[in-house]
């Protein structure tokens, strides 16, 4: 996994918990300057159908994984999609606010995901609002983490699922390598994966 060098300056910065609540959680938020997303591209028949909507419909339904995470979620196309097939607990998190609101009522939580990711491998103290969250969730989309290599997405699955949850961690899957340690065990269906402990 690789994550930047801390200075000692840095990592008493990122032990403190109040400085922590900084660089996580983001208190003014800025609109995203993003007006297309991934997820509008991945909407066609050919991708999304195939892979999102009939292997979410296959394993997992709002009565049987009912508290929905959409990380990096952007404008909110995927908590979109979820509030389409019947979930109502439904949490975007991104570290911009949204251009238009495509879920009323869907709960929006502003923090730097990757900050949380390097906090999470270097065991760093969490503040309460964000310790609070761990576990939280029965149902993890990552549909729109490009940037993101597989060690970032597999520390913030694992920090936000619930033990049988499942997580579908973008059109990459999870490296065999995750796989390998046992804590992810593909599911029936292509892309979707069950967090075993």
């Amino acid at each position: 996994l690789f994550m930047p060098e801390n200075t000692t300056d840095d990592h008493d910065r990122l032990s403190n918990p109040d400085s922590l609540a900084h660089l996580i959680v983001i208190k003014h938020p800025t609109p995203n300057p993003q007006n297309e997303h991934i997820i509008e591209f991945t909407r066609d028949e050919r991708i999304l159908r195939k892979q999102l909507i009939e292997g979410l419909r296959e394993i997992a339904s709002p009565h049987t994984y009912p508290r929905a995470l959409d990380l990096f979620s952007g404008n909110g196309s995927v908590a979109e999609f979820l509030a389409e097939e019947g979930w109502s607990d439904i949490t975007g998190m991104d570290q911009y606010t949204p251009t238009k609101i495509l879920v009323p009522g869907a709960k929006w939580i502003h923090w730097h995901l990757s900050m949380l990711a390097l906090c999470i491998h270097n065991h760093y103290e969490l503040p309460a609002d964000v310790e609070k969250l761990r576990s939280a969730f029965d149902l993890v989309m990552m549909v729109q983490t490009e940037s993101h290599d597989y060690y970032i997405r597999e520390q913030l699955a694992d920090f936000f699922l619930k033990p049988k949850g499942v997580v579908f961690p973008d059109y990459r899957g999870m490296s065999p390598e995750l796989i390998a340690t046992g804590k992810w065990k593909p599911t029936a269906r292509a892309l979707f994966y069950e967090k075993q402990f």
